[in-house]
């Protein structure tokens, strides 16, 4: 999964992953106690899965999910950590997964970050959603611009959107593509080498 956004700095000082594990019941950041300790901190960016996607159209609360519908999450920073958490509300914060299969590789230039996510498409762990070939998968982003004192629940964030993974073209498809142009070419051969042997000398 290739994700870029634009970030004008290059900020890779901090300390290890936000696991949110502090925060109470109260959704909004206290900037009085955010400006005691300003920094350093690393940029950062995760995306967001449901933990499995439900029938309807219902969908957990787009920050860190809610009881009963859990979210899996993928996040990446700028000072060389990648980890996997899992969540069901933001008074919960987030769970490192110890088992996780996530690797993460990005480059910044020119004030914009290329990441690539990798992981299997099923990883046969309850906890993380299969990304299944054409289906409407919801994801949500989150970054953190470190250079802006952005940490735990400061941060950018989208709502929901739906990803959709192409289907792998079958190998038969080219198998039959290549035969029809094989049996066009030598008709059209056949059909030529007619007109030569039947036109007058």
């Amino acid at each position: 999964m290739l994700v870029e956004w634009n970030d004008p700095f290059q900020d890779t000082e901090g300390g290890g992953p936000e696991t949110g594990a502090e925060l109470d019941e109260q959704s909004y950041i206290n900037l009085d106690q955010l400006g005691e300790d300003f920094g350093p901190f690393p940029d950062a960016l995760a995306v967001q899965f449901p933990q499995s996607i439900s029938a309807g159209p219902q969908k957990p609360f787009f920050l860190w999910g809610q009881t009963g519908q859990p979210v899996n999450i993928w996040k990446w920073q700028a000072d060389g950590t990648t980890a996997e958490f899992n969540a069901a509300g933001v008074p919960g914060g987030l769970a490192p997964q110890e088992n996780t299969q996530l690797k993460a590789s990005a480059a910044w230039a020119d004030g914009r970050y290329r990441l690539v996510f990798t992981r299997p498409l099923a990883t046969g762990d309850a906890d993380d959603i299969a990304l299944v070939p054409g289906k409407f998968i919801p994801v949500v982003f989150q970054a953190w611009d470190g250079s802006n004192g952005e940490t735990g629940m400061r941060m950018s964030l989208s709502s929901w959107y739906s990803l959709v993974l192409e289907k792998p073209v079958p190998v038969s498809v080219f198998t039959y593509s290549g035969l029809v142009i094989a049996l066009a070419g030598a008709a059209e051969w056949l059909l030529v080498r007619r007109a030569r042997n039947s036109a007058p000398v």
